[in-house]
């Protein structure tokens, strides 16, 4: 049997039903391969709506999100990891469904705080080089 046959795929979904469908979640997932790299979009959506994501630590992810309270870690390729992560938010749901990676993600990755921080650079080293 085919994997279509146990379990049912939408398909496309509009961003406007996407934080819908998140809050429903009782956690969320984003598990990679060893040959990816990168962090995945996916996660940022997860984090936007303060959900518990368990993830699979890649170096990437884990320096890009390791101020995060509501990440759980797993080793890449592991179904007992990821079996155990998804035990700890249910034992600990409150404690992960209470970090506000909301304002964290809003704060440390729009492009409000990108472009101040090239700004802040180019006043740093350009403007700090031209004569009064």
């Amino acid at each position: 049997m085919q994997l279509e046959h146990y379990f049912h795929f939408h398909g496309y979904v509009n961003p406007e039903q996407v934080p819908g469908i998140i809050q429903a979640f009782h956690c969320c997932v984003s598990i990679y391969k060893h040959d990816v790299k990168g962090p995945g979009m996916k996660i940022f959506d997860y984090l936007i709506q303060n959900k518990a994501v368990i993830v699979s630590s890649q170096w990437e992810s884990r320096k890009l999100f390791r101020d995060f309270k509501n990440i759980i870690w797993t080793e890449i390729e592991n179904p007992s990891s990821i079996l155990s992560a998804y035990t700890e938010v249910r034992n600990k749901y409150d404690v992960y469904n209470k970090f506000d990676s909301r304002s964290m993600i809003l704060k440390k990755f729009t492009w409000d705080h990108t472009a101040k921080k090239i700004l802040d650079t180019i006043h740093e080293t350009i403007c700090a080089e031209l004569p009064e």
